[in-house]
């Protein structure tokens, strides 16, 4: 498995021109109670090489009782390593990017399907739409209480 940042943008050049020894992955995962029940997100992000803040963020909604949702994530945690492959215009690829996995994505995962154990969401769609109504990516990042950060 591999993590594909597609972009067709400029911005898209800001991070390929990481050096690939100096490119930083983290992932937060958050529990997110919406009133159709709750879903788990993880926040893929890569900071400015410069500060701690996001230099691009990507978001990820699960349903944590459906299997197809976290069978992938599963077997990403297995892993040794994950790879990141950059996509500029055309789908060319600009830069690849290989992580030693130590990112806890089992415990996170783990940690997600016991707080949501006996809670089923009602409908995962219609959750979703709550929360990317509610918040914008930015906010999602600043939120710490529920999250695991890795």
């Amino acid at each position: 498995m591999a993590l594909f940042i597609l972009d067709p943008t400029p911005f898209v050049f800001r991070i390929s021109s990481h050096n690939p020894r100096h490119l930083t992955l983290n992932v937060k995962m958050a529990i997110l109670p919406t009133s159709y029940g709750p879903i788990i997100m993880f926040l893929f992000w890569i900071p400015a090489r410069d500060s701690q803040d996001p230099l691009f963020m990507h978001e990820h909604f699960l349903d944590p009782h459906a299997e197809g949702h976290c069978k992938p994530y599963f077997r990403l945690a297995s892993q040794t390593h994950w790879h990141v492959v950059l996509l500029g215009p055309g789908q060319r690829v600009l830069n690849m990017y290989e992580m030693e996995n130590v990112y806890g994505l089992n415990k996170m995962l783990d940690i997600g399907l016991k707080v949501c154990e006996g809670n089923y969401c009602k409908n995962f769609e219609k959750a979703r739409n709550e929360i990317q109504e509610r918040f914008s990516t930015k906010e999602l990042f600043a939120m710490n209480e529920g999250t695991v950060t890795i």
